[in-house]
Formats: C-alpha cells, structure tokens, sequence
C-alpha cells in the first residue's frame, strides 16, 4: 500500500501540469506549517504578491478490501479528530476546498498509470460528507468507503450514510478552469480564514459551531493537506 505522501507528490505533480497545458499558467503549492516549524497554517505576514486562486484539497491514501470490492479512507486521523469539521467550516467561509480520494493503491498502479492518476481519484465537498447525526457527528473518526462494484460512496461511524455527490476529474476540471478572478488581498484572506480554523490558539466559533483551540504539538494537524494557488 502506498502512502498519504505519495498519492499527495503524485496528483499535485499531475494537476500542475494539466493547469499549466489548459490554462499558459504555472500553478504553485503552498502547505501549512506544523508548530514545531515556527508557525502554525500560513505565515501571512509575509504577503503574496500577484493574484491567484487557492484551492485547498485534502489528498487521503486508500485500503483495498478484496472481499467487498471497495476503497476505504480514513477521515480525522488528528489529535482532536476535528479535521473533517475544519474542512467544512472552511467550505461555508466560501472556499474551494475537496477531498481527493485515489481509486488507486499500489506503487505498481502509480507507476503504471503516472500522468493518468487523476481520472482515477475522485474529488468530494466536505458539505457532501456530512455523516448520520449531521455536522454535530463530525468529529471523530469516520471512514469513507466507495464500492468498485455498486460505485456507491458512504461515510460511516457506526452507522452509514450515503454520499450522493461526487465528481470525477472532469467535473473538478470545470471548477478548476472556471473564470473567477481573486485579487492578492482576497489570496490573503483564504490564509488568514485558514489560520482561523486550522490554527486557532483560542475557541473560534462559525454559524454556531465551535472549534476547540489547535493542538500544537499535533504533528498530523495538516497530513496530505496543501492549497494548489492558480
């Protein structure tokens, strides 16, 4: 089985090559920072020249389960199993945020398929993914499966939930070749909204949902997460 590394190198190579061939643009990758290297989330003091729009994907490695024929994900594998919750808070600030989920899991299948892996990985709206118990049931550990047979997709804790909306690589290609236009201030205001919700140091509350204060000494706070800047 490959890891969350890999599927994140693998795709993010991918998608700037095809922004770069549809678009003349190079895109660029920015990660967030973990504590212990100096500063949690984005260093936003620093200012980002030009203009450019951030898309925040939450790359996940899969297990195969022979038996029933499907992937399976795991979700909130973080200190306080929040990070799903922050995902979805960051989608209702108005941000382009997706989960990309490999239908692949083999070093043998990435080498095999490489400049192809984007059509075999599907791409969900943390707002699609909303387990039984609704947005309340967000934290805590969840799985995601997709069966290869049925290409149904569901969230589960104890209990499953169907996920109706999912888009391959064709329909995320129209939202990445969209025409919105963000100003270098409006760039600067996604990296402060993600400081608030990723590297909050106090309880931050959105649409009355609270945030309990980061764990700073979480080394797995921003695992497979980067925010592709086009």
């Amino acid at each position: 089985m490959i890891s969350e590394k890999t599927v994140e190198l693998n795709l993010t190579t991918e998608l700037v090559n095809y922004l770069y061939v549809m678009t003349r643009v190079r895109p660029y990758i920015l990660a967030p920072s973990q504590a212990q290297e100096g500063t949690l989330g984005f260093d936003t003091a620093i200012g980002f020249p030009g203009t450019g729009r951030p898309y925040l994907i939450q790359y996940k490695r899969a297990e195969f389960r022979v038996r029933k024929n499907e992937y399976l994900y795991h979700l909130n594998h973080t200190a306080r199993q929040d990070q799903h919750l922050r995902l979805y808070i960051l989608e209702r600030m108005g941000w382009d945020v997706f989960y990309a989920l490999p239908l692949f899991h083999t070093p043998t299948q990435v080498i095999n398929n490489r400049r192809h892996l984007l059509p075999m990985t599907l791409y969900l709206r943390p707002s699609w993914m909303i387990p039984v118990g609704g947005v309340a049931a967000m934290v805590g550990h969840h799985e995601v499966r997709h069966n290869l047979t049925t290409g149904v997709t569901t969230i589960h804790s104890d209990e499953g939930s169907e996920i109706e909306n999912k888009f391959d690589f064709f329909d995320f290609a129209r939202i990445l070749n969209n025409d919105k236009e963000f100003s270098n201030e409006k760039l600067n205001s996604f990296f402060k909204d993600f400081n608030q919700v990723f590297a909050n140091e106090q309880t931050f509350e959105y649409e009355n949902i609270k945030l309990e204060p980061q764990d700073r000494e979480d080394n797995t706070a921003f695992n497979g997460l980067s925010s592709i800047i086009l």
